[in-house]
């Protein structure tokens, strides 16, 4: 049985038109009527609340918002600002023109007032505002390293709460999946957003218990902050996203099979370490064009100095054709019945095997000792 259930998962992971479209909810198949753009709410959310290279993040927050303006017009583009974080005039007639929805809220309130003292770390839990605007039935979380060259309509298809996998952890913590909530679909929930509160004082308030479980427990990617919180609380309930959703960048990042020239990517992640203005993939050159529309339309000089371009041009004009927002989407959507298959099952199932196996082991060598070898004192 175990055997079947690993081949079955294996087969269905390696089909080459796997995660087009999906099966999300039980066995019945999502109809593409069943999502109605006119009578509910979505939105893509993110928030600039820290100091850290704040110019930078402005940079970044204007090509993500007219990246997301382009690609899916007919949803929110909702900034979180909170309201003691500076934000020049300038900057915000910038960020109006991309953003349609900017909210200034106050920091979280813990009832842990070690942490209300230390304002600079209180950014991590900023984004949990987001769990407050429950007058929309779906929202997606991404951070500013996010780019899309796809239409993200279709993510908003999955059930919430739904994450794309922590490509640096590889995914795993223990016996759960590890989720990157830098990606994060989930309806909005005043009980989700005090259970994180509470969570987060648990952690700063008894770090020796709480570390100590997670040392033993779970990846290096699981702490205090804001992906580990969230993990706690939703990771047990969120399902997977297959990798296409979110591919990461960076030359730490997982191993997965999809090139970048991939058409059944919807989004890049870089890392911090190697931002795309400083390399030359076409993962790069994909943002480097969009943030060249970006600056173009709002009247900006590109702020960074882009290393040297590829040698045949038509590298460049076959970027540019893949990004003709004029024609939407971009790509032509190919129909297939394959099913989505949860990585959580998969680990789940492999670490089971595993420990049978050992288990067997254990079984079969105390079965042949002799124990009347042992002398008793």
């Amino acid at each position: 049985m175990f055997l079947w259930l690993v081949l079955q998962g294996g087969a269905s992971r390696t089909s080459e038109t796997e995660y087009i479209l999906h099966t999300y909810q039980s066995n019945k198949k999502v109809k593409e009527s069943s999502l109605d753009f006119q009578s509910r709410q979505f939105g893509i959310v993110t928030d600039y609340s820290s100091d850290d290279k704040s110019q930078t993040e402005f940079y970044k927050l204007c090509v993500l918002g007219d990246n997301i303006r382009r690609m899916i017009p007919h949803v929110d583009r909702i900034l979180l600002i909170p309201t003691n974080f500076y934000v020049s005039t300038t900057n915000f007639h910038y960020l109006l023109s991309t953003w349609n929805v900017i909210l200034r809220l106050d920091y979280p309130y813990l009832e842990c007032e070690l942490i209300n003292e230390k304002q600079e770390i209180n950014h991590f839990w900023f984004r949990f505002k987001a769990q407050m605007l429950t007058m929309y039935d779906k929202l997606l979380y991404i951070d500013h390293n996010t780019y899309f060259i796809n239409s993200p309509e279709d993510i908003f298809r999955y059930p919430t709460p739904s994450s794309a996998i922590d490509y640096q952890s590889w995914g795993i913590t223990y016996f759960e999946v590890a989720h990157n909530y830098d990606f994060f679909l989930f309806k909005p929930s005043m009980t989700n957003y005090y259970k994180l509160l509470n969570q987060t004082c648990n952690w700063n308030e008894y770090p020796f218990l709480f570390h100590q479980k997670y040392e033993n427990y779970s990846s290096a990617s699981i702490g205090p902050y804001d992906n580990g919180i969230l993990h706690e609380i939703l990771g047990i309930s969120t399902y997977t996203m297959p990798p296409n959703v979110n591919v990461e960048t960076g030359p730490e990042s997982f191993k997965n099979k999809y090139s970048f020239t991939d058409p059944r990517i919807i989004s890049f992640r870089f890392l911090e370490i190697k931002p795309p203005w400083i390399g030359n993939s076409y993962a790069d050159l994909y943002w480097k064009v969009i943030a060249e529309q970006a600056f173009d339309r709002l009247g900006l000089s590109f702020p960074y100095k882009i290393t040297e371009k590829p040698e045949e041009e038509q590298n460049r004009n076959e970027i540019k054709k893949r990004l003709n927002f004029v024609q939407y989407p971009i790509y032509k959507v190919v129909k297939c019945n394959n099913e989505l298959v949860s990585f959580s099952t998969v680990i789940v199932i492999a670490k089971s095997i595993c420990i049978l196996f050992f288990g067997l082991l254990i079984i079969r060598f105390l079965s042949s000792y002799d124990f009347d070898d042992i002398y008793y004192f």
